[in-house]
């Protein structure tokens, strides 16, 4: 819940508070101490001004709407015609019994001042030759440091290969989350993954049982490949493929395996595998990545999901210099007799089982409809295979696949990349 520095609206808060307690009559210049009074209207006004600061509009519609005009009764000099200004009030007036105003001013102004860099190229310079691990955690509602804010960090330690894992906690707290018992309750197991010993206190087991898709996709990559797992769910693909690296010797790629994912306990649970994970939104495509970062690009079970699927496999492409995609196929024989004989919405097997008002799917693919996109991408496909799940069988390439077969796994890369 932080930023490479302040943008401008933060600072304008800043200013105003350090005005209010600069223009307090008892200021005098900063040298109040030996006065018989302090500067606590403008220090009070500056906590006020903080303290909304640091809420949501939701959480302040929950805390005081409720009994907007029913203000408590206390003593003071401020307005408490509304429930938020005698809450206000309170708070102000409490603050100065334990702050002091120069104070205030000089950590504020440092908080200004502070500045790791506007521009991606200059967060990249800054974070350079950093050597250790990142968390970033950001909240949904946070308005001061608003997640965008932590992406720009996030993007700029991404484009350096540095080990860094991010969320965005959901919450109608504010910036105040990062203190709240149920927020904590959703961060601090990162934070606590983050600062283990891996030496003496080893990772979650990985309790992988891959299905025959990862299973595939697994064998196609090699040994030491650096792979980004696009909607990677809870981690465990990247599991397998960092567990048969560790096996194999090439121990030293590790922190070249990263996922990418949005469901906050997916996040969580990549993340106590010990796998570096960010929260990102597919739909806007790769922004965080730069040109031929991976050995391979994966989207796994995600394909019919996303909302730009020419835009996002372009940019598999771009970052990747290999492209694994694993879709269910609409297609697929028992899917057809749905349709055709009880004129029924098709469903994928398996865990794509939705019915058509609650269906995450976007579109129905086919292996056909695939085929066709990646040649008009002008790809190259290296590799197909095909199951049919339902029945624990592979389906070869000269067996009709797009009838036959329920689950494709197609590897590609563009024409113009070295193989």
């Amino acid at each position: 819940a932080t930023s490479p520095r302040l943008n401008s609206q933060a600072l304008g808060f800043d200013v105003i508070a350090r005005n209010a307690i600069q223009t307090d009559p008892h200021f005098a210049g900063g040298q109040y101490y030996d006065q018989d009074q302090r500067p606590d209207t403008g220090l009070a006004i500056a906590r006020m001004l903080g303290h909304i600061t640091y809420l949501s509009v939701e959480a302040m519609e929950a805390k005081f709407d409720p009994d907007r005009h029913d203000p408590r009764q206390i003593a003071s000099q401020f307005e408490q015609r509304f429930s938020i200004g005698s809450y206000l009030a309170h708070q102000g007036q409490k603050f100065t019994t334990r702050f002091d105003a120069n104070s205030y001013v000089t950590l504020s102004m440092a908080m200004d001042l502070f500045d790791l860099g506007g521009t991606r190229l200059k967060l990249m310079e800054t974070f350079n030759e950093a050597t250790c691990d990142f968390l970033l955690v950001s909240f949904s509602s946070d308005w001061l440091f608003p997640p965008a804010q932590s992406r720009e960090v996030v993007n700029a330690l991404t484009a350096l290969d540095k080990r860094v894992t991010y969320a965005e906690i959901t919450t109608n707290a504010g910036h105040d989350a990062f203190l709240i018992a149920k927020d904590i309750a959703t961060y601090g197991p990162l934070v606590r993954e983050r600062l283990r010993d891996t030496e003496t206190h080893p990772a979650v087991p990985s309790d992988i049982a891959l299905n025959v898709d990862e299973e595939s996709i697994l064998d196609i990559i090699p040994a030491g490949s650096s792979v980004l797992d696009l909607g990677c769910g809870n981690g465990q693909l990247l599991a397998a493929i960092r567990d048969r690296c560790r096996d194999s010797g090439h121990v030293a790629t590790e922190h070249r395996l990263m996922g990418v994912e949005v469901a906050q306990e997916n996040l969580l649970a990549t993340a106590m595998r010990g796998i570096d994970v960010i929260d990102y939104d597919l739909n806007h495509g790769l922004p965080a990545f730069i040109d031929n970062q991976f050995d391979y690009v994966i989207l796994n079970a995600t394909l019919q999901a996303v909302e730009n699927v020419e835009e996002l496999l372009g940019e598999m492409l771009r970052v990747g210099r290999h492209a694994i995609i694993s879709f269910p196929n609409f297609a697929y024989r028992q899917l057809r007799d749905h349709y055709v004989t009880h004129g029924r919405s098709p469903k994928a097997p398996g865990e794509f089982d939705f019915d058509w008002h609650n269906t995450p799917n976007r579109r129905f693919p086919t292996i056909a409809d695939v085929r066709d996109l990646l040649g008009q991408l002008n790809v190259v496909i290296d590799q197909e295979v095909f199951w049919d799940v339902d029945q624990g069988q592979r389906i070869e390439p000269d067996n009709d696949p797009n009838l036959n077969a329920d689950t494709a796994v197609i590897v590609f890369h563009r024409k113009d990349q070295s193989r």
